[in-house]
């Protein structure tokens, strides 16, 4: 899916297995075994400028500048990288092993 100015509407962590949920317009993204995250503040507004999924084979050198910490996680080859990039509002870098795009209806919740 195309990220390029959806807005982020709800957010939401299961602590007990380790799943983090952003509702982006009709979308679910469902991070599951989430091992570590640094996010901006949730804003009244949070639009996607751009949203990448990347693995330790294909992350940028200035993505690692920018987010140490990923470095601690670089020897695990089954992890994904997701890079939030906002217009406005939150934006910052998940760690997961696994991620999920659900189509939801208006009528779904949280």
């Amino acid at each position: 899916m195309e990220y390029h100015d959806k807005e982020i509407t709800s957010i939401a962590y299961q602590k007990d297995d380790a799943t983090l949920i952003f509702t982006i317009s009709n979308i679910r993204l469902v991070c599951k075994g989430v091992e570590w995250w640094e996010l901006s503040s949730f804003d009244i507004q949070n639009v996607i400028f751009e949203l990448n999924i990347f693995t330790n084979a294909n992350i940028p050198a200035y993505l690692i500048g920018e987010y140490s910490w990923v470095k601690n996680y670089q020897s695990k080859d089954t992890l994904k990288f997701i890079h939030i990039d906002s217009s406005v509002g939150m934006n910052g870098m998940i760690v997961a092993s696994d991620i999920q795009e659900i189509h939801i209806t208006t009528k779904d919740s949280i």
